[in-house]
């Protein structure tokens, strides 16, 4: 999977200036164009407010284009002291409204869609 190139992607189209900005607030669309385009899982951690994926064996986000084996040792959630819970494996129905109830920004498809489109062309 090229991570990098989604991550790219973002940061142009949402104007941002580094891979962590995208972690607060738009993890979600990242790990949706993800999943949309390599496949895997969707994840939620819903007790520090972060998704992310894992693809074959590995769990990557904004911030870690070469993967990590161990969802906690993801960048956003590495100073974290508490995991009371597991990250959720989620279906896209269930992720989708998950984050349009939780998300910073919402559940917009329009802007998905360019997302989508966006990193397509950088492939």
């Amino acid at each position: 999977m090229n991570a990098s190139v989604i991550t790219e992607a973002f940061l142009i189209e949402l104007g941002l200036s580094t891979p962590g900005c995208i972690n607060w607030g738009y993890c979600y669309y990242w790990a949706y164009v993800a999943h949309k385009l390599f496949g895997g899982g969707l994840f939620t951690d819903d007790e520090h407010g972060h998704a992310f994926v894992k693809i074959d064996g590995l769990y990557y986000d904004s911030e870690t284009p070469d993967g990590v084996e161990s969802w906690q040792k993801l960048p956003m959630l590495l100073n974290r002291k508490v995991f009371d819970d597991d990250a959720e494996l989620q279906d896209l129905d269930d992720f989708a409204d998950y984050w349009r109830e939780e998300g910073a920004n919402g559940w917009r498809k329009g802007k998905l869609s360019r997302l989508l489109e966006a990193t397509k062309e950088n492939l």
